[in-house]
């Protein structure tokens, strides 16, 4: 996978980036910060191409270890195994993810996703 980019804003989410579920794995960094950005990165296990999918409304849960405070560039890797709140399960894949600022600056979610080439 090449890849992805998309613009966090100050005080909002980003666009759910989808991942293919027969992946393993997936690299979220936090590229192009602007001024202070608190990040939260969240994961969905919702279908994000059903018809009446909302990012707004979907289920999404925090990965345990949230990037908070960024001056500079963060890393999270998320494993294949989407550890979901409450102990639901560790064989459930994720679908998309997401990054959630808090803060009063801008970034940039860049997500890369392993597997094969092709």
């Amino acid at each position: 996978m090449r890849p992805i980019r998309v613009p966090v804003p100050a005080e909002g989410a980003s666009a759910p980036v989808p991942l293919d579920i027969y992946q393993r794995g997936a690299t979220l960094a936090i590229v192009s910060v602007e001024g202070t950005v608190d990040i939260e990165l969240q994961y969905t296990l919702d279908d994000v191409f059903a018809p009446d999918f909302n990012p707004a409304t979907a289920s999404w849960h925090t990965l345990q270890d949230t990037l908070g405070n960024l001056s500079d560039v963060g890393v999270r890797s998320l494993a294949a195994e989407a550890q979901v709140e409450g102990g639901e399960g560790s064989d459930l894949h994720a679908t998309a993810v997401r990054a959630v600022n808090d803060g009063d600056g801008t970034a940039v979610l860049q997500v890369v996703q392993s597997g094969v080439m092709g």
